[in-house]
């Protein structure tokens, strides 16, 4: 299915060069595929488009995964920033962009990044969002990066706050899916 889609996902891209959801879907293709280089170009051609800032922003966060996987930390965090510029509300792009501090040493910045997802997290930011999500950016993922930055700083009771707040939110996620 993956293989078919990518052949008309090619071709309808070639002939609507200018729409950026198709951009969106061959990426996502791409990806589903394992060729991460070509994900990174569709996602890239999403992004360019500026078309729905949802949509748009998902694309740098697309990326910015990729990019992580990749461990290419620095252009990561780059393209969460500017998935943040498109759209403030997804607390995944903060959350990634302070995993990739974190992964680079830079452990207070990795708090600050993980405080904006946690206030966005709090405000329940992502109810404003029609599609694409991260369900462990939106619940723990923040707690357990502050949980390990604050410990990398020396930050015994901060990092146990946060160790605790990530279990307690972990548990009501796990909750809230088998509850589903």
């Amino acid at each position: 299915k993956a293989e078919r889609d990518r052949d008309i996902l090619e071709r309808y891209t070639q002939e609507h060069p200018k729409d950026p959801r198709w951009w969106y879907y061959l990426g996502d293709t791409y990806s589903g595929l394992g060729d991460d280089n070509k994900a990174v170009g569709a996602f890239h051609q999403c992004w360019k488009r500026d078309g729905w800032d949802e949509e748009s922003a998902w694309a740098a966060y697309r990326m910015a995964e990729i990019r992580v996987k990749q461990e290419n930390y620095k252009d990561a965090l780059r393209w969460c920033a500017s998935g943040m510029a498109r759209h403030p509300g997804m607390a995944e792009l903060p959350w990634l962009a302070g995993y990739c501090c974190f992964k680079m040493g830079r452990f207070q910045h990795a708090i600050w990044w993980e405080m904006m997802a946690d206030a966005l997290n709090e405000e329940d930011a992502d109810t404003h969002r029609i599609n694409f999500r991260h369900e462990p950016a939106l619940w723990e993922g923040p707690a357990d990066v502050l949980r390990h930055a604050h410990a990398a700083l020396g930050n015994d009771k901060g990092s146990e706050f946060w160790g605790k707040s990530c279990d307690r939110v972990m548990k009501m996620r796990l909750d809230k899916s088998r509850a589903r």
